[in-house]
């Protein structure tokens, strides 16, 4: 990602729609980091988890951390844009749009 070039600490920068640098597994939520997903992806194949639970392998599918079309904001967004705004010399924002066309 272009902000994680510039040197720009990773607290003070805020993804409102995610990255591709971690995912969570659907069924378990651990967290799994980007190679377990680009290994996957570059296979053509769905990313599955292989964390073990109560002696068995998950295998539950392994989302990207990015919010996808319909779902949610994080929720700890508006809180927090509110809460920094006024704490902050410059704010960027870029490559977002508050609302998507639907095509209907």
């Amino acid at each position: 990602m272009l902000q994680s070039q510039t040197g720009i600490p990773d607290e003070r920068v805020f993804e409102v729609h995610g990255s591709f640098r971690s995912g969570t597994c659907m069924e378990c939520q651990a967290k799994l980091d980007t190679e377990q997903l680009k290994e996957a992806i570059f296979c053509g194949e769905v990313a599955r988890c292989k964390v073990s639970v109560n002696g068995a392998v998950c295998s539950g599918v392994i989302k990207p951390d990015i919010v996808m079309f319909g779902e949610n904001l994080p929720q700890n967004y508006l809180c927090t844009i509110s809460k920094d705004e006024g704490k902050c010399d410059l704010l960027i924002v870029m490559g977002y749009v508050t609302s998507s066309w639907s095509g209907q």
